[in-house]
């Protein structure tokens, strides 16, 4: 057990004693001092102890990265076992009600907040999909002066994650009506930890050109085919959870959300969101003109399941640039589980117009990367788009030009 990791280290448990610190009885009789004589009341311990989901100041958080955490982090879980609860999965729980849990401010945060953990509570399944999204949470937290710790965190994160979706994939695979909460807790987890190892892949270099860089997008789609599961065989679902996890454009509210949160390396999002909304109608239609006489000019793809895209896109955009819908992280997630497979296999084959549509989604994921499980998806996703579009097609290169410009706003360097 790490000192760090053991919440008792340190602190001295008193001896239960009357109001006044006299010699004790036992002590009087055997003419030995009292330890306990004339001693002020200890502090409660319990008073030293962070109450659990209370964020603690051992826990960083990625929206104030410092040294701090360099001179005193955690000692980080060890790779937990099957079937055991290592000491150390109590400050990956910690880190998830704490801090994970407050990221998801601009979604329905009951679902992480009570729904997850009380699933947690019976699920070993659901429990190890939590303590990785803590783990890894605490992996970028811990930033790059703590590459030991990072290192760590994040083979916590890998151990908890390849037994929670290998359970949790098996468990979706029988859709037992006795586990729906189970199963609903499973996608959601899914969904999130598939972008935050999406980033953490990017971090190593890993490549679209490779099939592994689109297994985050068959997780998100599988959000929909659970749901599509549940209503054929007729299950009832808490109204709450379907508004969470049917990612259909049109299952919108008409309250407007906002932007609360500056981007990144932007004062304002809005000259990000401006900019979007001002190209939009000459960047869809330019879109469009593509696939159309990409359709005349070849027969290696099927143009209608570019055109489904490329319509549900539109619908997105438009619900983000007038800030209506369920929140933005909802609708960007609502345009990658409604695409047809045709389209999704062009996109994994690196197909360069089906890459050029995505291009113009991942304008709208810049406006995400504040959370961290998204990061710099949108930028990175840009440029390396730019350069499989430039070597496989070049003449396609002029639906590039407003994501590609996009990247300059985004840095301030145009309006």
């Amino acid at each position: 057990m790490s000192e760090k990791s053991d919440m008792m280290d340190g602190i001295e448990i008193p001896f239960m004693r009357t109001k006044r610190h006299h010699p004790c009885t036992s002590c009087r009789m055997r003419g030995e001092a009292c330890i306990y004589a004339n001693k002020a009341p200890a502090t409660s311990p319990t008073a030293q102890v962070p109450a659990l989901g209370t964020p603690s100041p051992e826990v960083p958080s990625l929206s104030r990265q410092s040294s701090s955490f360099a001179s005193s982090p955690q000692t980080p879980s060890t790779p937990p076992t099957l079937g055991s609860i290592d000491v150390g999965d109590t400050e990956l729980a910690r880190a998830y009600l704490g801090e994970v849990v407050p990221s998801f401010a601009d979604g329905n945060q009951w679902i992480w907040q009570v729904f997850v953990p009380s699933i947690a509570y019976s699920s070993g399944t659901v429990r190890h999909g939590m303590l990785t999204l803590g783990a890894v949470y605490l992996h970028f937290a811990s930033g790059e002066c703590n590459d030991d710790y990072a290192t760590r965190y994040i083979d916590a994160a890998n151990a908890h994650g390849n037994l929670f979706v290998r359970q949790s994939r098996l468990q979706l695979s029988r859709m037992d009506p006795t586990e729906v909460d189970s199963n609903l807790a499973c996608t959601r987890l899914l969904c999130i930890i598939a972008f935050a190892f999406f980033r953490q892949r990017r971090l190593h270099g890993i490549q679209i050109t490779s099939s592994d860089s689109w297994t985050w997008v068959h997780l998100v789609q599988g959000i929909k085919t659970v749901h599509e599961s549940f209503s054929a065989m007729g299950l009832q679902v808490d109204p709450m959870l379907e508004r969470d996890i049917v990612l259909d454009s049109d299952n919108t509210s008409n309250v407007a959300w906002n932007l609360t949160q500056p981007l990144t390396a932007v004062n304002d999002s809005a000259r990000v969101l401006g900019y979007i909304t001002r190209t939009k109608e000459a960047r869809f239609l330019a879109l469009q003109v593509a696939i159309d006489s990409y359709a005349s000019a070849t027969n290696d793809y099927d143009p209608i399941c570019c055109v489904r895209a490329l319509r549900l896109l539109q619908e997105v955009t438009d619900l983000i640039c007038n800030l209506q819908g369920p929140s933005l992280f909802r609708l960007l997630l609502a345009w990658i589980g409604g695409l047809p497979q045709d389209f999704v296999s062009m996109v994994k084959n690196c197909h360069p117009l089906a890459l050029a549509i995505y291009a113009h989604w991942l304008m709208l994921a810049i406006l995400a990367e504040e959370h961290w499980w998204v990061g710099d998806m949108g930028r990175s996703g840009i440029q390396s788009v730019l350069s499989v579009v430039a070597e496989k097609d070049a003449t396609l290169l002029h639906l590039m030009r407003c994501p590609s410009e996009v990247l300059n706003v985004a840095a301030g360097l145009i309006d």
